[in-house]
């Protein structure tokens, strides 16, 4: 799956992703400090699952009918990185189809998607 890492989405679980044989970009290292609405057209044109900690893209995306290529909102706290990336592999290895397209939001004990 071609996945987009917001800049709130740790290091870690970007790697870990690389690593389960995910395409992986970090607007961290592609385009830094872009606006919320450019993060979202970016992912749209690389047709890929924008993954975030920003709720804003909730209002983006459901407020103002913003378009884009699936969002996974992680809810997931402080818990360790390892097991948020354990979390969001497990997410895309089970659920990638039903979360392209979708506004998805992982929690610690539950993954919400809303096609």
């Amino acid at each position: 799956m071609i996945v987009l890492a917001d800049e709130n989405v740790h290091q870690g679980i970007a790697l870990r992703l690389l690593g389960a044989g995910h395409d992986v970009v970090r607007i961290g290292e592609l385009s830094p400090s872009i606006t919320d609405d450019e993060v979202l057209e970016l992912a749209v044109a690389r047709r890929a699952l924008l993954i975030t900690n920003d709720t804003d893209f909730g209002e983006l995306v459901f407020m103002r009918g913003a378009r884009h290529a699936g969002v996974l909102l992680l809810r997931l706290g402080d818990m360790p990185f390892d097991e948020q990336a354990d979390l969001v592999v497990h997410a895309l290895g089970e659920h990638g189809a039903d979360l392209q397209s979708a506004f998805s939001v992982l929690g610690r004990t539950r993954l919400r998607v809303r096609g």
